[in-house]
């Protein structure tokens, strides 16, 4: 079932940004602030950790030393 809702998951997201992308675009009093903690905390944070999560996962290594190494 995972494998099937991922490709619902990839088909919503296209609409879903384009969406995103309208009503952002149009919004003309957008706080810088939330875009530049967005770009630089949220995301590189978000992908540290499912990248520490995936090594896992994949028993490539244990969950304390991925996590060390990504955020060293």
């Amino acid at each position: 079932m995972a494998y099937m809702f991922s490709y619902y998951g990839i088909a919503a997201s296209a609409v879903l940004s384009l969406m995103n992308y309208l009503i952002l675009g149009f919004e003309l009093d957008i706080d810088c602030f939330e875009i530049f903690l967005a770009c630089t905390v949220v995301f590189p944070g978000a992908g540290n950790v499912a990248f520490t999560l995936l090594e896992y996962r994949l028993g490539q290594r244990g969950l304390i030393d991925a996590a060390i190494e990504n955020l060293t």
